[in-house]
């Protein structure tokens, strides 16, 4: 893995030796991975899929915007280049310490209805701020949607679009084209597929 260990140092333009510590399994879409650089350590996902790039730009801004809001804590991410040999590689913070603790369920449910409320209460504060002087564009996002094509595993993705409401954003954009994607894959094994002789 040495172009990919390459990559990762010219990413961060370090010129020293680029070791992996570990990887990291769990995935079933991409491969991730540990490196360390000295004192600085950084989590690593790559993969060789054609929409690699695609997948990691919409992860990474993702991420941007939930560590705006302050619910939840995710790692700070830093770049995402295509790899010369197919592919892309997304680097990000490595949170150190992290396992499964099932103690933490309860938290994790608090800050996603936190994360889930953060825009209606931003909108709430905004309308009882009306009265005010505001400059400048208005910040707060009234649509259901998102600005750049987002990923669902590997081969479903939903473009950019934005909806008056959850429902139809949920049902009209997301869950009847998955089904369908869903119905073509299954239709497709059983035309081409030969059947299976389990006696």
């Amino acid at each position: 893995m040495e172009g990919l260990e390459r990559v990762i140092g010219e990413v961060l333009s370090f010129p020293g030796r680029v070791v992996k510590v570990k990887d990291v399994t769990g995935g079933i879409v991409n491969e991730a991975a540990v490196y360390q650089m000295e004192s600085r350590t950084v989590f690593v996902k790559h993969s060789k899929r054609e929409n690699a790039f695609d997948m990691f730009q919409a992860e990474k801004v993702g991420l941007h915007l939930i560590t705006e809001t302050q619910c939840i804590k995710t790692p700070v991410p830093h770049k995402v280049v295509r790899n010369p040999k197919g592919g892309a590689v997304f680097l990000m913070e490595y949170l150190d310490g992290l396992e499964p603790l099932h103690s933490y369920w309860e938290k994790l449910g608090h800050q996603m209805a936190k994360l889930h409320m953060f825009n209606l209460d931003c909108i709430k504060r905004s309308k009882w701020m009306e009265g005010y002087v505001r400059q400048g564009e208005d910040p707060l996002v009234r649509k259901f949607g998102f600005s750049m094509k987002t990923f669902f595993g590997p081969n479903f993705s939903v473009p950019p679009i934005w909806t008056d409401t959850w429902q139809e954003y949920y049902v009209c954009h997301l869950i009847k084209p998955l089904f369908e994607e869903i119905g073509k894959f299954y239709l497709i094994h059983a035309l081409f597929m030969p059947r299976l002789n389990l006696t």
